[in-house]
């Protein structure tokens, strides 16, 4: 449950890169891709219906548009003419990162304590990935992910100095 909302780390992910051999964990929980719906119920009362079948299945789609607890929601990776790199949301909804599959390094795109509402991300034709990452009925965009990943402080070695 912690791992949801980003209160702890859960990797059961991780991407590989063939050509270096290098594993890249990422915080990312298996929990989020389930979805549960009931059947035969009956009205209790008026704001409360008892159901005796629950099914769970894994879904990218809820009810109200894309699941986004789903991993294929959370990760994006491209070839950029600079080299690979993934886009990730990680500890629940909470931070964005851009990965640099070649080198390890990772940097911090958008962080939000109370979870961030949706991400997308698209190549575009010259070969720059965007970002939009949506909170409080705001888009907050990176127009270039790798020149957002080349200015940024790598965290690994900024939490390797503290």
């Amino acid at each position: 449950m912690g791992a949801l909302v980003g209160l702890n780390k859960k990797e059961d992910y991780a991407l590989f890169n063939l050509e270096n051999s290098k594993l890249y964990p990422l915080n990312i929980q298996v929990d989020g891709k389930m979805r549960s719906v009931m059947s035969n119920c009956r009205q209790k009362n008026a704001l409360v219906n008892e159901c005796s079948t629950m099914t769970s299945y894994e879904s990218l789609y809820s009810d109200l548009g894309p699941n986004f607890g789903h991993y294929y929601w959370k990760v994006g990776w491209y070839n950029t003419p600079q080299g690979p790199i993934a886009i990730t949301m990680e500890n629940g909804i909470n931070d964005v990162y851009v990965l640099d599959l070649n080198t390890g390094k990772k940097v911090s795109a958008f962080h939000r304590g109370m979870g961030i509402t949706s991400l997308a991300m698209a190549q575009q034709g010259d070969g720059r990935v965007r970002m939009n990452a949506n909170w409080m009925f705001e888009d907050h965009i990176i127009e270039d992910a790798h020149k957002h990943l080349a200015e940024q402080t790598d965290i690994n070695s900024a939490q390797t100095e503290q």
